[in-house]
Parts: structure tokens; sequence; C-alpha cells
């Protein structure tokens, strides 16, 4: 399947604040492939600009799935006032999720790095998580997940927190 994104900035000019999308992905029995790109032009008060690749891919072995995700960005602060925080940015995935029925557990593992621009070249986040999901029925699940962050460093005046705990419901409708 493929998909196609344009989007005007709110004043509706053609490229002072516009996007552009394209996905595309393949799903063939127990493949699945993604590749997505992105872009978003600056505006005349915000002259930044960035880009977004996205590759990932999941595998069925049937007791068990693998996924792996990789994302690169970019950003240019094009003579704002706005130093950048960073110019490049790359991130991977791990994932392996289990199928016991109704109850499905996994494991992730992913890392953020970003170079250039204020920030230099640090690890923002390197995050391992482990959680499930229990199916009520086909469009509600419940969900309880706990993740750990052992980024060794942060951005400037940002927060810590290095764990979180979630749970909750999801309905499709």
């Amino acid at each position: 399947t493929g998909q196609l994104q344009y989007g005007l900035n709110p004043a509706g000019t053609a490229a002072d604040g516009a996007t552009f999308g394209l996905l595309a992905s393949y799903a063939n029995g127990p493949l699945t492939l993604g590749l997505a790109y992105s872009t978003a032009n600056g505006t005349a008060a915000s002259p930044n600009t960035g880009t977004l690749t996205t590759l990932g891919g999941l595998y069925d072995f049937g007791i068990v799935k693998v996924g792996l995700g990789y994302q690169k960005e970019g950003a240019a602060a094009n003579g704002s006032a706005f130093a950048g925080n960073f110019t490049d940015a790359t991130a991977y995935a791990v994932t392996i999720m289990g199928n016991m029925g109704a109850v499905k557990p996994y494991l992730k593992f992913g890392n953020r790095s970003v170079s250039g621009g204020t920030l230099g070249g640090i690890t923002v986040a390197q995050l391992a998580n482990i959680g499930t999901t229990y199916e009520l029925s086909k469009r509600t699940k419940l969900y309880l997940d706990y993740v750990i962050d052992t980024a060794p460093n942060q951005a400037p005046g940002a927060t810590n927190n290095p764990t979180q705990f979630g749970f909750g419901m999801q309905h499709t409708f």
C-alpha cells in the first residue's frame, strides 16, 4: 500500500510551513515492512525545517513476533534566532512480542542519539520496557507497561524521569 500527503500551512500558502509525506508498506504472510518519509518547511516567523525517514519491519514466527525499526531525522535552523538543539538524530528499536492467546507480553529496547546544534553528540533516550496486553474482545484490550530510561545524558533543562508505569484500556471504534 502507499500514501502520499501534502499539507498547506494554516494561512494556505503553498510553501511557507507546508509539509509533505510519503508512506509505503508491504504485508504478505508473516512479513510486514514499512517505509515513511516526511518533510516540514519553515515559516517566515520560524524558518526551521526538518526531514524524517523511518524504516521498520515485523516478522511473525507464530508464538513470537520480532520487530525492528530505524529512524533518521534532520533539522536546520536556517538563520533563525533559534540556534537548533540538534541537526541530526538517529533512533532504533527492537521489539519481541509473545502470542499466548488473549495475553501478549512484550519486551522492547530503543535508543535515540542526537548530534550537532547546541546539544552536540549525546544519547537522549535509551529505553527498555516490558509489558503485556490482554484482549477483552476484538476491539478492546487492557495494557500494562513499565519503562526505564537509562540514557546517560539529557537535554539541558530537561527533567529525567528514569522510570514510568502505565496501565489502561484501549477501545477501537
